[in-house]
């Protein structure tokens, strides 16, 4: 993004910034900056695009797609296939295209304005998802809930001991009223594992919540299952969510005269620039492989997209392409 920010831009990322400072205390206010953030996003791309038709017209001035080497993800990231979609998601919804590799970076094309919104709003969707893949006690569930969330991110039962503990003292210092069955774990040991510890409470605390749910108790948890799991319901959420936002879209470019068919014409320049693109890099698509899915995580990912501001996979080929 150009370091001398446009003016809409700026609005909209500090829209997408309040938001994300009331997500956990006023939930109903936040979602007002979303929506607002959303509508000047979907505008943005429509009156920029049609300026730069205007310009053209005016002065023959034409604007061609271009193309930007973008660091998306850490190199061999294990959400690498949930990182690869999720900004081809965002990429597409602003009406860019994207490919890159399994060391992270990868081409964005597209015109300036439009990658400009994908790179923003790509990192902000990024960031709001790593926040929630290191889960912590909530003090509004269950004890045992609580320890079953923990248990399934894969964190040890010391941990979750700790943890839990912490929690329950946070709430007696501030009153505040927790599940009655939330008490002091307890779990002293020194550096060889030899001490007081009851790890027995919080195994059968799991299993009663695995009973209640009818989820399957797993003595053994994988936290990258858990984070590639909550990954992908987030990835699947905003996926939807990009979806509903089409027809404010679809209204704002039919109250535009002219907007669709040089939406239409912008579209078909990406295309060709990204095919051209690809021709010359050699691209091909990788092979598909699967990932183990569990619900806990993913339904908790899907319900975080359901309100992240947003403003089957594949992985392979000669040069660890993503695609």
């Amino acid at each position: 993004m150009s370091e001398t920010q446009n003016p809409m831009l700026a609005k909209i990322q500090g829209l997408l910034d309040t938001y994300q400072s009331l997500t956990d205390t006023n939930p109903e206010a936040a979602q007002a900056y979303l929506d607002k953030a959303e509508q000047l996003m979907q505008k943005y791309a429509v009156d920029e695009a049609m300026l730069s038709a205007a310009r053209q017209l005016a002065g023959g001035i034409v604007e061609e797609p271009e193309q930007r080497v973008i660091t998306f993800m850490p190199a061999n990231d294990k959400l690498g296939n949930q990182w690869y979609n999720l900004i081809i998601a965002v990429a597409n919804h602003y009406d860019c295209e994207f490919f890159g590799w399994t060391s992270g970076s990868g081409y964005l094309v597209g015109f300036p304005s439009n990658m400009d919104l994908v790179e923003m709003v790509y990192t902000s969707l990024r960031m709001q998802a790593l926040s929630k893949l290191d889960p912590k006690p909530n003090k509004d569930l269950e004890f045992d809930e609580n320890v079953y969330i923990l248990h399934e991110a894969g964190i040890k039962w010391q941990r979750i001991a700790f943890l839990m503990n912490q929690a329950w003292h946070e709430a007696t210092e501030l009153g505040r009223v927790i599940d009655s069955k939330w008490e002091i774990v307890p779990w002293e040991v020194d550096d060889a594992g030899k001490g007081k510890k009851d790890g027995g409470r919080l195994i059968r605390a799991c299993k009663r919540w695995t009973k209640l749910t009818g989820e399957p108790y797993r003595a053994v948890s994988s936290p990258v299952t858990f984070q590639r799991s909550y990954a992908q319901g987030f990835l699947n959420e905003v996926r939807d969510r990009f979806a509903r936002l089409r027809k404010y879209r679809e209204d704002q470019i039919k109250s535009t005269s002219g907007a669709e068919l040089v939406l239409f014409d912008r579209n078909k320049l990406v295309q060709d620039a990204m095919d051209e693109l690809k021709r010359l890099m050699g691209h091909k698509d990788g092979k598909g492989y699967r990932q183990r899915i569990v619900g806990e995580a993913y339904y908790r990912g899907q319900a975080d997209g359901r309100t992240a501001d947003i403003g089957q996979d594949r992985m392979g080929g000669s040069k660890k392409e993503l695609s």
